[in-house]
């Protein structure tokens, strides 16, 4: 038996209008929202590739920094939606993709 093997991707999510803060963007929402995008980038295939092991693990609504994790077979949706998304919550944004590592805490140093 194999184990499953998953990638973390660290991403920087920075808004148009840096001078508003939205406290109420949590990790659980923002994951609601990369799958919507997910849906509408890649139709019901990519969703149903990512959706049952897309998890966003950490979330600063301060920094902007965020640890996504994904199966490893499918990190190029994950990397691909991120890359594409332009707005959440009716704000603009760009979301940017910083590292790709294997493990959780290799995810946190480059956050760092």
């Amino acid at each position: 038996m194999v184990r499953f093997k998953y990638r973390y991707l660290t991403f920087i999510l920075t808004f148009s209008d840096p001078s508003l803060v939205d406290d109420s963007l949590q990790a659980y929402d923002l994951e609601r929202k990369i799958r919507a995008a997910t849906e509408v980038h890649f139709g019901p295939l990519g969703l149903g590739r990512i959706q049952s092991n897309l998890s966003v693990r950490y979330f600063s609504n301060f920094t902007g920094i965020g640890v996504a994790r994904v199966a490893r077979d499918q990190i190029r949706y994950l990397w691909s939606t991120l890359s594409l998304m332009t707005t959440i919550n009716n704000r603009r944004c760009r979301m940017v993709v910083v590292n790709c590592s294997g493990t959780m805490r290799k995810a946190q140093e480059a956050a760092i």
